[in-house]
Order: structure tokens, then sequence, then C-alpha cells
């Protein structure tokens, strides 16, 4: 028979402290209460991870972009001049295009779900950018825009961005 080596595992743990930040430590096979498992980074790591996501040329906005241009309709991106800063400004046709991802402007889909943790953060800047948005809309309206939104999971497959481009088209076309 041959001799069983005992395996000692080491994991790292995030445990937070009474100042509320979180201090890595290594633990061997033990199991602590004091676990957190909200968040697997550090402040500054989250820090880091959260300034990497972009507002402008998202994924979905440049292919969006594409698929318009495709098209053969020409815009303009973000005019600063119009409330919102609206993504896509079409404006042979009066039309600006908001790409909105589906999470930080609250769709009604899967990935516009409210996180688990941290619910007091994220309930208000979820909803304030849900605000901002309606009041956005509504002054480029006022100021005779059509504003058209198009959601980030609608524009995922090619056949969704299809019907997505046919609904803008059908749009652009009854002005």
């Amino acid at each position: 028979m041959s001799a069983k080596k005992k395996c000692s595992v080491v994991s790292f743990c995030c445990f937070v402290t009474d100042s509320g930040h979180p201090e890595w430590s290594e633990e061997k096979n033990t199991f602590s209460s004091k676990l957190n498992m909200a968040d697997i980074f550090t402040t500054q790591k989250r820090s880091e991870v959260m300034r990497k996501i972009k507002s402008k040329d998202t994924k979905p906005e440049v292919i969006l972009r594409k698929a318009l241009h495709r098209q053969g309709l020409r815009f303009r991106l973000h005019v600063a001049e119009l409330p919102g800063r609206p993504d896509i400004v079409l404006p042979r046709h009066r039309t600006v295009i908001q790409v909105r991802g589906c999470f930080w402007h609250g769709h009604n889909c899967i990935d516009g779900h409210m996180p688990k943790s941290r619910q007091e953060y994220w309930g208000p800047k979820l909803s304030n950018n849900k605000q901002r948005d309606l009041f956005n809309d509504a002054l480029l309206r006022r100021n005779g825009w059509s504003v058209i939104v198009v959601w980030e999971c609608k524009i995922q497959s090619q056949r969704t961005l299809q019907k997505e481009i046919d609904r803008i088209q059908k749009i652009i076309n009854s002005l």
C-alpha cells in the first residue's frame, strides 16, 4: 500500500475590519464567520475595475453604429449641445438614438436586475440613472427631437440586431 500524503489546503479570505475596509489574510483549513462574500476585490481593485467601464464607444454602441452605417445612415456622436449627450444623433432626421446598457439603466431583462449586495448604494444609483434618462429624453422631445432607445440585450445577436435596425428605419421613414 502506498503512503497517503496529507494535503494542506491554503485559501485566501477577505475579512472586513471594524472600519469597513477589506483585509486579506491567508488561512489554513479554517473557515471564519468574518468572511465577507459581497465583493472579491479590495477597495482599490474595485475602483480600478469600475474606472474601466466606458461611457462612450461601448461594444453595443459600436455594433449598432456599424449596422446603421451599412444601411446608409450618417450620424454624429455624443453631441454635447444636446441634453444627455446622446450616443447617436441623426441630424437629417432630427432623431437621437440612445444605446442603453441593461444593468446601468434598469431594463426589465435578465441583465437589468438589482444587485444583491450593497443595495443601499445600487438602489439610488440605478434609480438616479433612470430619472436622468427620463429627464433628458423629455428635454430632447420638447426641443423637437425623436428619441429612440435601443437596449443592449436587443442587439446581442444578428437576428435581434436586424429587428432593431428595421424598427429604427421604420421610425425614421415615418417622420
